[in-house]
């Protein structure tokens, strides 16, 4: 079982993956810049990471289906890309 930082970092990188970009490159939790406010990705493009980070958090981390999309939502609302 992955760390929580290499769970994180996974979940992000699979954003950028969803969205059609290359992640930047470097630890996404702890870069300065601000990247989750320079890229964009469609609605349905998130909605299919958030379900996809859903049924990640529930494998790795042992989540219940609820608790896990909210973790997801959690972090789309922090760190996630715009939506249009």
């Amino acid at each position: 079982m992955a760390n929580r930082a290499e769970i994180i970092q996974t979940l992000l990188e699979k954003m950028f993956e969803y969205a059609g970009y290359s992640a930047p490159n470097g630890n996404l939790r702890e870069t300065k810049n601000d990247w989750h406010s320079n890229y964009y990705m469609r609605s349905t493009d998130k909605d299919m990471w958030v379900e996809w980070g859903t049924r990640y958090l529930q494998s790795e981390l042992g989540l219940s289906k609820d608790r896990a999309g909210f973790e997801m939502n959690m972090l789309s609302a922090s760190f996630g890309l715009k939506t249009y």
